[in-house]
C-alpha cells in the first residue's frame, strides 16, 4: 500500500508506492489538493494491482533512454534493415542533446 507525503519546498503532495516490478516509486501527484492526490495514488495502486505498467512521467524520461529504446525496437522488430544507418542518423541528435 502506498502513501502520500509532503516534500519540503514543494507545493504538491507526493506519492510513495511500489510498482509492478517491485521498485519503489516516489512521484509528484502534481496537485496541492489532498483529495486529488489520494485519487492519483488510488489510480496508481489500482494499475499496479492489475499488473499494468505505469509509464514514467514524460518529463523524467531522458534522451538517452528514448534513443536506446528506439534502437532496441529497430533491432528486435527489424523495422530498420540497416542498423548502422539508423545509428548514423541518430548520432547528430545525440550530439545536440549532450
Amino acid at each position: 500500500m502506498g502513501s502520500l507525503y509532503e516534500r519540503k519546498g514543494s507545493p504538491y503532495w507526493w506519492a510513495d508506492y511500489v510498482d509492478t516490478e517491485g521498485v519503489r516509486q516516489r512521484v509528484s501527484t502534481g496537485t496541492g489538493d489532498k483529495k486529488k492526490a489520494e485519487d492519483f495514488l488510488k489510480i496508481r495502486e489500482g494499475k499496479v494491482a492489475e499488473g499494468v505498467h505505469v509509464s514514467p512521467r514524460i518529463d523524467r524520461v531522458t534522451y538517452n533512454e528514448v534513443r536506446d529504446n528506439l534502437l532496441s525496437h529497430y533491432e528486435t522488430s527489424g523495422d530498420w534493415k540497416d542498423m548502422e544507418e539508423a545509428r548514423r542518423r541518430i548520432a547528430h541528435l545525440t550530439k545536440f542533446f549532450r
